[in-house]
């Protein structure tokens, strides 16, 4: 049985976290904000609200505000999920099964990208255009690159 860890983060913001996962790669992210549902554990079964023990009842279940489902996190993983709390900042509910891959490191990209996704919503938010600039060079020498420009 692999135990859930919280982990506290400065995201604020649910609809910014939803676009910064997305644009990580991770396309079936569930948005139940205001709504927290269960988190699902390797074996198809909840997590108790310590995130130690098991139960069949979601009341009794931890819950999350987002939740990344266990196929997209690895096939023997359990749901991330991403909780609001008091404060309106959001922790990072973690399986210790699942920290060996998403792990501090992975969190520090989280929120590389959604510093990135931040700016883009409020320069939207002000009137501004995103211009994405996408270049592939085609004799395989060249990494995709990406120009991002606010105009």
């Amino acid at each position: 049985m692999s135990e859930y860890a919280t982990a506290a983060t400065t995201f604020n913001d649910g609809k910014v976290l939803l676009a910064a996962l997305f644009e990580m790669g991770y396309t079936e992210v569930e948005d139940h904000i205001g709504n927290p549902q269960p988190l699902v554990g390797y074996q198809g079964d909840y997590r108790t609200l310590d995130g130690v023990g098991h139960t069949t009842n979601p009341a009794k279940a931890m819950k999350a505000d987002i939740i990344i489902r266990r196929k997209q996190v690895g096939s023997s993983s359990n749901d991330i999920g991403f909780t609001r709390n008091a404060d309106g900042t959001y922790s990072a509910i973690i399986s210790d099964f699942d920290s060996t891959r998403h792990n501090a490191g992975w969190l520090k990209s989280v929120k590389q990208e959604y510093s990135k996704q931040f700016v883009f919503a409020n320069a939207k938010k002000a009137g501004y255009k995103l211009v994405v600039n996408k270049q592939v060079e085609r004799n395989g020498k060249k990494v995709t690159q990406y120009k991002y420009a606010i105009a």
